[in-house]
């Protein structure tokens, strides 16, 4: 079965497709005796990896997919079965805010290469209150309690 895709949950790697894998519940509400209720129909989803596969655009079939280079050096994902090219659509490449590289803009930089460049911070083995007790001129006498972490 073929489907369009609703909707990607790629923190799961789910995804909904319209029309497909619908599950049907029979709400009878408060008139049970009547047998009077609503059916509603849900999608449930699709494990990426497992229950979908991409379609070949030679013969609309589905297909194993591997990635390779063509002649300009440029990522293609490539039908296992026919060898034909599959397209990766335009959806992809957008962000959340759904803008594409192609809407980005290049910014002119505000920040000179040599305030970069410059080191501002140095390390320093020392505790927090040593370090505010330097930076004041504060001298400390006192013998720290030996701490053992294991």
């Amino acid at each position: 079965m073929q489907g369009i895709i609703n909707y990607i949950v790629r923190e799961r790697n789910w995804v909904f497709v319209q029309g497909l894998n619908l599950k049907r519940t029979l709400n009878l509400g408060s008139d049970k005796k009547l047998g009077l209720g609503t059916i509603t129909c849900k999608e449930d989803p699709f494990l990426v990896n497992l229950d979908v596969k991409l379609v070949d655009p030679a013969d609309l079939l589905p297909t194993e997919c591997e990635w390779r280079y063509d002649d300009e050096g440029t990522r293609v994902r490539v039908s296992k079965r026919t060898g034909r090219l599959i397209p990766i659509p335009e959806q992809a490449y957008e962000t959340i805010d759904y803008v594409t590289a192609k809407g980005y803009r290049l910014q002119p930089k505000d920040t000179p290469e040599s305030e970069v460049k410059k080191v501002t911070f140095q390390p320093e083995a020392k505790t927090f209150e040593m370090d505010i007790c330097d930076k004041m001129g504060i001298k400390d006498d006192r013998v720290p309690y030996p701490m053992y972490w294991y």
